[in-house]
C-alpha cells in the first residue's frame, strides 16, 4: 500500500467522522429543548475555527474535496449556534436547573424507595433536564457504521490500482504553491489562527464544565467522534508524507487535529466525572419489589 493511498484512507474516514459528529449534540439538545451544559463560546470559537480553515483552503489553492467538506461544516456550525441561541432564550433560571440536575441522583432513589412518591418517579422519568444515553447511543450507530464503509470505499484503490486518482482527490490539506506567495503566507497565518479557535474552543468548554459541573446536556458521542476524526486526520497527514518540508507546511493542522484530541478527552473524563447517575426504569422496579 503507498503512502498516498493509505492518507486517502484516513482523510476520507476522517471527513465522515465529521459529517455526523455534530448531529449527536443537535438532537439531544433538542429533544431536551435545553443548551445549559454547552459553552456558548465553545461553538462560536468552533465556528471561527471551521471559517478561517475553509479560508485557508480557497486561499492556498485546497482541493475541491476540501472546500466542499468546509463548507458543509460551516453550514452544520450555523445549524449548531441556531440552536443554541434558540434554546438559550428558552431556558430556565441557571439555579433551577443546576438543582434538577444535581438532585436527579438523590432523588430517583429515594422516590423509588418511597410507594407514595411512584407518581414523582415517574414524572421524573420525562423531565426534560433527565438524559437517556440508551436511545442516543442506538442513534449514533449509524455514523458508525459509515467509519467502516469509508475505510471499504477509501481502500479499494489498493485492489484496483487507483492511486493516481486517490493523490488527486485525496483530503488532506495540502499547500502546493510557492513559499514565497503572499497567499501562502496569509494561508499559513489563517492556518495558526484556526489551530488557535479549535483548541480555544474545547478550553472554553472545559472551564464551563469545572466550574458549573452541569454536563448532563452533552453528547459524549460528539467529542468521541470528534476525537476519531482529528486522531484519523493527523494520521492522513503522516501517511501521505513524513517529508519535513511537507510536515512544516503542515504545523497549523497537526497542531489544531492533535491538540483538540488530547483536549477533547478531557471533556470526557469531565464527562464521566461530573454526570449525575440515574436509575433504568428495570432497576427501580427491582428496588420498589424488594421493600
Amino acid at each position: 500500500m503507498g503512502n498516498s493511498t493509505l492518507g486517502v484512507v484516513f482523510g476520507t474516514i476522517s471527513i465522515c467522522c465529521w459529517m455526523f459528529a455534530q448531529f449527536p449534540q443537535i438532537i439531544k439538545s433538542c429533544k431536551a429543548k435545553e443548551v445549559e451544559s454547552l459553552s456558548g463560546l465553545f461553538i462560536l470559537a468552533w465556528l471561527l475555527g471551521d471559517s478561517t480553515n475553509l479560508i485557508g483552503a480557497l486561499l492556498t489553492n485546497g482541493i475541491a474535496t476540501q472546500i466542499a467538506a468546509g463548507i458543509y461544516y460551516f453550514i452544520v456550525d450555523m445549524i449548531m449556534i441556531g440552536m443554541y441561541i434558540m434554546f438559550r432564550d428558552s431556558d430556565p433560571s441557571d439555579t433551577q436547573i443546576r438543582a434538577n440536575l444535581l438532585s436527579d441522583g438523590s432523588s430517583s432513589k429515594s422516590d423509588s424507595r418511597d410507594p407514595s412518591n411512584s407518581s414523582n418517579s415517574e414524572e421524573n422519568e420525562h423531565n426534560p433536564v433527565k438524559y437517556s444515553d440508551g436511545f442516543e447511543f442506538k442513534a449514533n450507530l449509524f455514523p458508525l457504521f459509515l467509519i467502516f464503509f469509508a475505510l471499504f470505499s477509501g481502500s479499494k484503490s489498493i485492489f484496483i490500482g487507483e492511486e493516481s486518482e486517490a493523490i488527486e482527490t485525496s483530503p488532506v490539506k495540502t499547500l502546493e504553491i510557492s513559499t514565497d506567495s503572499f497567499w501562502y503566507k496569509l494561508g499559513i497565518v489563517i492556518g495558526y489562527i484556526s489551530a488557535f479557535c479549535y483548541l480555544s474552543s474545547r478550553v472554553f468548554q472545559i472551564v464551563k464544565n469545572a466550574k458549573n459541573k452541569l454536563v448532563d446536556g452533552l453528547s459524549p458521542i460528539m467529542f468521541v467522534m470528534a476525537v476519531l476524526a482529528n486522531s484519523f486526520y493527523v494520521a492522513s497527514i503522516f501517511a501521505t508524507s513524513t517529508d519535513a518540508d511537507y510536515l512544516i507546511k503542515q504545523i497549523p493542522w497537526l497542531l489544531g487535529s492533535g491538540g483538540v484530541v488530547l483536549l477533547d478527552f478531557t471533556v470526557l473524563i469531565q464527562y464521566f466525572s461530573y454526570r449525575q447517575p440515574t436509575l433504568s426504569p428495570s432497576l427501580e422496579e427491582e428496588e420498589d419489589s424488594s421493600l
